[in-house]
């Protein structure tokens, strides 16, 4: 039954229906009075990037979701070893057109944002394979991994790599 509650989760976001989902703050940079130097303004939420073989994705943490943002890609192929949850869940994308196919035939594309429960959620999809998204997923600009940037958030301790 849990595994039924969590696939109704997962539907309303990737079909489109984020109503509980705030709409996305200011993610732009604030210039300094330095030239060249910006500040990060609390209101931008850091974008994470990964890349497996061509597939590159790029996403942010919105409301407790890690989206996955429209214009990544993802690659078609999936490994022997994919677990049965994963097929299910790019299944409901692709029909759901939210991965539609990309210039690139071994590739699809996101068409719009994609929001899921956890970083390695997103990662499995884009890798068509199992994924730990904590080592996979680096924060744009400090290529500290999400599980590093996560531990900062919690201890409040910068975390280097």
């Amino acid at each position: 039954m849990e595994r039924v509650l969590d696939e109704i989760e997962l539907l309303p976001p990737i079909l489109g229906f984020d109503v509980l989902t705030p709409p996305l703050q200011d993610t732009k940079l604030r210039e300094s009075p330095l030239p060249g130097v910006t500040i990060d303004s609390p209101l931008s939420p850091p974008v994470f990037i990964m890349d497996v073989q061509k597939a590159k994705g790029r996403a942010m943490e919105r409301s407790g979701e890690f989206v996955v943002l429209a214009g990544s890609t993802a690659l078609r192929r999936e490994t022997p070893g994919i677990s049965q949850s994963t097929m299910e869940r790019r299944k409901v994308l692709v029909e759901a057109g939210v991965l539609i196919p990309d210039t690139d035939p071994d590739l699809y594309r996101f068409s719009q944002d994609a929001s899921f429960g956890s970083a390695s959620g997103a990662s499995t999809v884009i890798a068509g394979r199992s994924d730990n998204g904590r080592t996979s997923w680096h924060m744009e600009g400090r290529g500290v991994s999400y599980g590093n940037w996560r531990t900062e958030q919690i201890s409040g301790d910068p975390v280097s790599g």
